[in-house]
């Protein structure tokens, strides 16, 4: 039975759904009107409910092809379905002179996906943002998107306020921003850019009088599963995200390569950021690790960090850069202290942990669980006629009265001492014999109840020490495969790895690390492509199983 409501009745035959949309398609039962899909091709430069009268639960579909820019304005879903903005047939590519490659103005419920991974691809944008979400936007996921080759930040998303008054705290609440499985890469400033920096508020002239105004919050801010890589300035940002803000399993490397002073960080969360922090992978930039300026109270855990600020004058002590850096300007209330629990931090340029505020500020501040290697402050720090030590760069307290436990943790400037399984090759898993096995606290009562790899803990008679819980199995497996020479090049992967091995052969299971089985290939041959363009970008738990003699090997695998 063919149905058509009124209202795109209306839309369908009085013009409005002229050139660029090619169709509008319902499925309908008797009387009840179900999802439509609106067409757009790559001629399109807005879309907004004059040429797309969709609703919750409809789909947009932009053909393959190369378009110049997509204003999105004003489209809407509802609490129980958003509309979805896609990709058809192919890749979406988006190359642009304009100020923006999609800006997203007034839409609220709206999920823009990759319907294929990365089916959405940025690939310039000359003078602005890769993908900006502001005028009162609300309630957006973004996903499976690549941004590169932005002059400005990858993905911005904020409503800034103005003297209409529309966007201040008294009258706006972002909610429900959800942004994950995304490849942003050789950006000008911030990878991500959530939420205003001005959580104090800032001065504007309205109508003549000077006037302090408020920037509006974020709840429900989830930020994971993204690979940011080669930023100008910090790799991920939040700010103003003041309850149920969660930012986890992101893969961040190479930050801040532009050297800007107070934009150098793999993740900054900002003024009125109250965000948990865990499982993220910071790597070899040139900002401090993680930086904090937020509220309080949160935890910050099983998170690796590998030479934050090394290639960062790299031969000047006194230019500081650290694994952790927890500001000053960090708190608004007594009593709000921060967790910083079972984290790996191996070769800061300066302080392992560096605490920045008044002990007036903040107190109940923990720190355990930790694994801290080599930190460059160490013999500066010793060769000073002050009363600080070498000790002093594994948690530096600017202020020596400030409440902190730190307790159960493992620092050390000999790498070697703690028996990573092969820091050559930057795997900081825990070997058989490290002294972090079952050394921990106890930490369910904050609710740390998995490791980097969302492995349980405990998995021996205690908690270890640092990101990694120790695994025997895997542990076995790997020195099964190391021993045979098998490897996978490259990881991270993009369209496919190879299997470098021994003639033989192997069959390879890919899982979630949540356990889930997501691909088997039997009967692989080494030096053969094995591709893996069905999954999402992330990070994945790889198993290879030489089908003749029985012997395995588990590791880690990231996907582009």
């Amino acid at each position: 039975m063919m149905c058509i409501g009124r209202r795109i009745k209306r839309a369908l035959f009085s013009g409005r759904c002229a050139y660029p949309l090619a169709a509008v398609l319902l499925v309908c039962l008797p009387g009840i009107i179900k999802a439509q899909n609106v067409f757009f091709d790559s001629s399109a430069t807005v879309i907004s409910p004059a040429n797309a009268p969709v609703a919750g639960g409809d789909t947009i579909f932009l053909e393959a092809g190369t378009y110049r820019f997509l204003l999105i304005q004003s489209i809407q879903g509802n609490h129980h379905e958003p509309v979805v903005i896609t990709n058809r047939n192919g890749e979406v590519i988006i190359n642009s002179d304009h100020h923006y490659g999609i800006s997203m103005r007034n839409c609220k419920h709206v999920r823009l996906t990759g319907q294929t991974k990365y089916g959405i691809r940025i690939t310039r944008v000359e003078n602005g943002n890769g993908i900006g979400v502001s005028a009162l936007s609300n309630h957006i996921e973004i996903d499976h998107l690549e941004i590169t080759n932005v002059s400005h930040a990858g993905i911005m998303c904020k409503t800034d306020p103005d003297c209409t008054f529309q966007a201040t705290r008294d009258s706006f609440l972002m909610q429900n921003i959800h942004i994950h499985h995304n490849l942003i890469h050789n950006v000008g400033t911030e990878g991500l850019y959530i939420g205003n920096t001005r959580f104090s508020g800032l001065v504007m002239n309205c109508q003549g009088k000077d006037t302090l105004l408020f920037p509006h919050l974020i709840h429900d801010l989830s930020v994971h599963d993204n690979i940011i890589k080669y930023t100008g300035w910090d790799g991920l940002q939040v700010s103003s995200a003041t309850q149920n803000c969660a930012i986890f399993n992101n893969v961040i490397s190479y930050d801040s390569q532009k050297e800007q002073n107070f934009q150098m960080s793999g993740i900054l969360m900002g003024g009125g950021s109250s965000c948990d922090c865990y499982n993220n992978w910071i790597f070899k930039g040139k900002g401090n690790g993680i930086e904090y300026h937020g509220t309080g109270g949160q935890r910050i855990f099983n998170n690796v960090i590998i030479q934050p600020g090394y290639q960062y004058f790299p031969y000047d002590p006194t230019i500081p850069i650290h694994g952790m850096l927890f500001s000053h300007h960090a708190f608004l209330y007594p009593d709000s202290g921060v967790r910083v629990f079972n984290n790996t931090i191996v070769h800061p340029k300066s302080d392992g942990i560096r605490f920045n505020f008044s002990s007036l500020k903040s107190a109940g501040n923990m720190v355990k669980n930790n694994i801290i290697v080599e930190p460059g402050a160490y013999a500066y720090y010793e060769d000073l006629s002050t009363f600080r030590t070498g000790e002093d760069a594994y948690v530096f307290k600017n202020d020596t009265a400030l409440d902190v436990t730190i307790s159960h943790n493992i620092f050390t400037r000999n790498k070697s001492s703690v028996n990573f399984y092969d820091v050559y090759n930057h795997n900081y898993t825990l070997n058989h014999g490290s002294p972090a096995i079952n050394q921990g606290v106890d930490l369910t009562a904050h609710h740390i109840v998995f490791d980097h790899y969302f492995t349980p803990r405990p998995q021996g008679s205690g908690f270890d020490i640092g990101a990694f819980e120790f695994d025997s199995l895997r542990v076995a497996k790997n020195e099964l495969l190391r021993s045979h020479q098998v490897s996978i090049f490259p990881n991270p992967a993009k369209h496919f790895f190879i299997l470098n091995a021994p003639a033989a052969l192997y069959q390879i299971t890919i899982f979630s690390l949540h356990g889930k089985e997501m691909v088997t290939k039997k009967g692989v041959h080494p030096h053969v492509p094995v591709y893996v363009n069905s999954l999402k970008p992330g990070m994945y738990l790889l198993l290879i199983e030489n089908s003749s003699d029985n012997k395995s090997y588990v590791q880690k695998l990231i996907i582009q």
